[in-house]
């Protein structure tokens, strides 16, 4: 017998932006979800098992926007977000995630504030941005490993991730820098004792990045270099994934309508998994045409 899941869904949203003045901009946002669903799942005694539930999702959201002089500005927003698990969480893909139909919808309340500088400095153009961010979940959705193969999607019935972020950008004549780092706190409160207090898995406290990028005519070059701190693939803090840097470089031409793209990956061909576990190649180096067939229209 074919026992089907089933979910009906209904949407509707409202968002509202207010300027005063040429400063400041106010946000006001708020989405519904109703959704009925019928979830039938097999257990491994071949009993199959019905959960049916309805429920409304609702998520409002305010922000704020301020323009100050000498390319100053403030920047602020608080949300809560509501989300039931997808398909895939509850079902499984392609044996790489193991379904969970008993999980629950996630809730979180959220809040950001940030400033930013846009100015030039001589001839560099640039654009700085510092911000800070906390959100408070229930129910919190996460992949935990389960087997060599593939991971298994859990419910945290709490947890806290708080961070800050800087970025820079700046362009100099053909040249074009970029770069970020972010440091994150994400650590289990929910009631089981055992992971209380400990940090969630698969998010790294420590994430930096830096690009240096090249244009001159018909040639590109960039280079960029990707530093992510260690990781835990559990939630009880047994297995640590190690911190990783990789090291990646192109090189571009455009001849007439063709564009050739010369790219390397890893090319410390360091050992390194991504956050959940799994090994990333080595080094990698690849190339790429790309043709532009269209015939070009000149006007008489």
């Amino acid at each position: 017998m074919l026992f089907r899941s089933r979910r009906d869904a209904r949407s509707a949203w409202l968002t509202l932006d207010q300027r005063l003045g040429d400063r400041v901009l106010l946000h006001a946002a708020r989405r519904w979800d109703a959704q009925a669903e019928q979830v039938s799942d097999t257990r491994s005694t071949g009993a199959v098992r019905t959960r049916s539930a309805s429920r409304t999702l609702n998520a409002p959201q305010v922000g704020l926007r301020v323009a100050f002089t000498r390319g100053w500005s403030l920047r602020a927003n608080a949300s809560r977000a509501q989300r039931a698990p997808d398909l895939d969480e509850l079902f499984g893909i392609d044996g790489s995630v193991t379904g969970n139909p008993l999980l629950r919808p996630e809730s979180s309340t959220s809040w950001d504030a940030g400033l930013m500088w846009q100015g030039r400095v001589a001839d560099v153009a640039i654009t700085a941005e510092w911000a800070t961010h906390r959100t408070d979940a229930v129910d919190l959705i996460l992949f935990e490993r389960s087997s060599p193969r593939g991971a298994k999607p859990t419910n945290v019935s709490a947890a806290r991730m708080r961070g800050e972020e800087a970025s820079l950008r700046a362009a100099w004549r053909a040249f074009e820098l970029s770069a970020s780092t972010a440091w994150l706190s994400a650590i289990d409160r929910g009631t089981v004792s055992f992971y209380r207090g400990r940090r969630l898995p698969q998010r790294a406290e420590r994430q930096a990045f830096a690009r240096l990028a090249w244009r001159a005519g018909p040639w590109s070059a960039a280079s960029e270099v990707e530093y992510l701190g260690d990781t835990f693939h559990d939630r009880a803090n047994f297995y640590r994934a190690p911190s990783r840097t990789l090291v990646a470089a192109s090189l571009g031409v455009t001849i007439g309508g063709a564009q050739i793209l010369v790219e390397g990956r890893n090319l410390g061909d360091r050992l390194a998994e991504d956050v959940a576990g799994f090994p990333l190649p080595g080094r990698t180096l690849r190339a790429a045409i790309r043709l532009d067939l269209a015939p070009v229209v000149t006007t008489p």
